[in-house]
């Protein structure tokens, strides 16, 4: 199938996502940036849907706990459950495990308003299911025991519309796409500030359990100052 993807997001000049930098002014410039060239018409590609994992999810859309699951339900049949299949803007959260508490079936980032869609796999148990059925949540099955990222993509556009994808974090679902060869470009908003706390994530991180620790080769697209020493990158993945 044709698609695009690409990762976009907003680091500090090492690199960094977490820590304390965004406590600063220099990053406000950058915070803007990331949401004109990811969630509006300046971004570099349409984004039909945003992709990010579970984690991500939790931070920014629910209140972080995990749902109160009942076995009190209707049996689940099988396959996928697909509603809602006419939004501009989709978001694909990873959760294999089935531990997001989603308060409601659509998020709302600033102007970027998306349907939920939840991938997850067949040993996901019918009792989260149920859970996503009741509030109305698309989701597709990718996989066994976890889950696989082209065969997600695959079902992902065998039943919505969608051609244009944004991942979006965290770092080892980033690094996932990237080294699966998924990802066609990187869109980075770099702020001029280095991260001081040693613990910080970088924008990309291999799982050392089973992740590839190769490197992968990148080619500059095009780079510009954009103000306040605000730059934004653009590569392509070197996937040949």
């Amino acid at each position: 199938m044709n698609r695009t993807l690409f990762c976009h997001m907003m680091m500090t000049l090492d690199g960094k996502i977490t820590g304390n930098h965004s406590q600063f002014s220099e990053t406000k410039k950058g915070g803007e940036l990331y949401y004109e060239y990811g969630f509006t018409d300046e971004a570099p590609h349409p984004v039909d849907a945003w992709i990010s994992g579970r984690s991500t999810a939790q931070k920014h859309f629910t209140d972080g706990n995990e749902p109160e699951l009942t076995t009190d339900h209707e049996a689940v049949p099988d396959g996928d459950f697909i509603v809602d299949t006419d939004f501009d803007h989709y978001y694909v959260v990873l959760d294999g495990h089935g531990r997001v508490d989603w308060p409601k079936d659509t998020i709302e980032y600033n102007e970027f308003k998306a349907k939920v869609v939840v991938v997850v796999t067949e040993e996901t148990s019918d009792d989260y299911k149920a859970f996503l059925r009741n509030k109305n949540i698309p989701y597709v099955i990718a996989g066994q025991s976890e889950i696989g990222l082209n065969d997600a993509l695959d079902r992902l556009q065998q039943n919505f519309p969608l051609e244009s994808f944004m991942v979006g974090g965290g770092a080892k679902l980033n690094w996932s796409f990237i080294k699966a060869g998924l990802c066609d470009e990187l869109s980075l908003v770099v702020s001029p500030i280095l991260e001081g706390d040693p613990d910080a994530i970088p924008f990309a991180l291999p799982n050392r359990d089973n992740d590839s620790t190769e490197p992968v080769p990148l080619e500059l697209i095009s780079n510009d100052t954009i103000a306040d020493s605000t730059i934004y990158l653009r590569y392509k993945v070197k996937n040949d």
